[in-house]
Formats: structure tokens, C-alpha cells, sequence
């Protein structure tokens, strides 16, 4: 009996064993995977929608990442454009403009294993660049402005990552109506920008 016990409890304790060391290799490999105190590198490029309007754009980030936190700035810049017949005056509109937005940023970070999913809130400035517009009397005007954005990414080399972003923010913060009947006009609303792309850590 005392034998059968022994050798169950050195049974159990060879399991506990090796489980503290799969926990310590996981725990390894997550470090190695997201090691911190690295400097990051991002790019991406994606779909961008607000209200009537859609495009593409494409954004950069430099970050100082450690294992829950990184710090950085960001720039992204998105093209947008919109046409159909206004119902004032049954006469076709085009509107088209760019948006370009920078800033700082502070991220929240949650290493599992190969996959870091973020969450990213951002404070800058946008800048509007107002290309054609025909038969329309609104426009947006460069502007303070704040970003939210949620994303992960997901590791392929020591310092490659490839990944997945959702941007939240206003193409700008101010914009105007001329208040005249016929000539299309729209309201101003929040952009919403998919974006796939990579990063370097180093």
C-alpha cells in the first residue's frame, strides 16, 4: 500500500513538473514572440467608409512597445469620394477629398502566445485637402482630432508581424453647410477604415 501511494504521489509530481515546464516554454516562447522594449515599425492599408463616402487609405506608426504597453505616433492618410444625383435639384454632384490625420497614440497590449490583440486611442490633427466637388455645398475644414482603433497581430518571424486593424475617428473634427436649397449637401459623420497590413520590431 505505502509503495502504490509513493508511486502515485511520484506520478504526480512528475505530471506537475512537467506541466511548470510547458507553462515556463509558453511563457518563454510569448517573450520571445513579443519581446520587450522593442522599437515597431507599422504599416497598413485597407477600406474606409463615412456616411456616403468610401475610399482606400493607407497609415504608418512607430512605436517603443513593452509587454502590455506601447507609446508612439501614427500618421494615416485616406482618400474619399462620393457622386450621385442630388435630390434639390436632380442635377449629378461629386464630391471628393483627402484626410490625412497624425498624432500621438498609447496602446494596450495583450501577448497570447504568437497573437497580440490591441487597443489603440489616439489625439492629433487632421488636415483637409479638398479635391472636385461638383453641385455640392459642404465641406470639411482641418481640425483637432482623436482616434480609437482596435486591431491584433500575429507573428511570423522574430520580427515580422502580420496583422489586422480597425480604425474608428472623424475625418475631421469642424466642418460647414452653405445652406442653399438644390446643390447636394450631407451630414458629418464618423470614418471607419478595415486595414490589413505588417510591422517590424527590432
Amino acid at each position: 500500500m505505502r509503495r502504490q501511494l509513493a508511486c502515485a504521489m511520484s506520478m504526480v509530481l512528475l505530471m506537475a513538473a512537467q506541466i511548470s515546464a510547458s507553462a515556463a516554454d509558453a511563457d518563454a516562447e510569448a517573450t520571445a514572440a513579443h519581446p520587450e522594449g522593442r522599437w515597431q515599425a507599422q504599416a497598413d492599408t485597407g477600406y474606409v467608409t463615412s456616411g456616403p463616402f468610401s475610399g482606400w487609405g493607407v497609415g504608418f506608426r512607430g512605436l517603443a512597445v513593452w509587454r502590455y504597453v506601447a507609446l508612439g505616433a501614427g500618421i494615416d492618410t485616406v482618400s474619399l469620394s462620393a457622386s450621385g444625383v442630388a435630390w434639390g435639384n436632380s442635377q449629378p454632384f461629386e464630391k471628393s477629398f483627402r484626410s490625412t490625420y497624425g498624432g500621438a497614440l498609447v496602446r494596450a497590449r495583450l501577448p497570447v502566445g504568437l497573437v497580440t490583440p490591441y487597443a489603440e486611442l489616439g489625439l492629433g490633427y487632421a488636415w483637409i485637402s479638398n479635391g472636385s466637388s461638383t453641385n455640392t455645398q459642404c465641406s470639411y475644414q482641418s481640425s483637432i482630432n482623436a482616434s480609437v482603433a482596435a486591431g491584433a497581430d500575429i507573428r511570423i518571424t522574430r520580427g515580422l508581424d502580420l496583422g489586422v486593424r480597425w480604425e474608428f475617428r472623424r475625418p475631421s473634427a469642424s466642418g460647414s453647410c452653405n445652406d442653399a436649397y438644390g446643390p447636394w449637401g450631407f451630414e458629418f459623420q464618423s470614418l471607419h477604415m478595415l486595414a490589413m497590413g505588417a510591422s517590424y520590431r527590432w
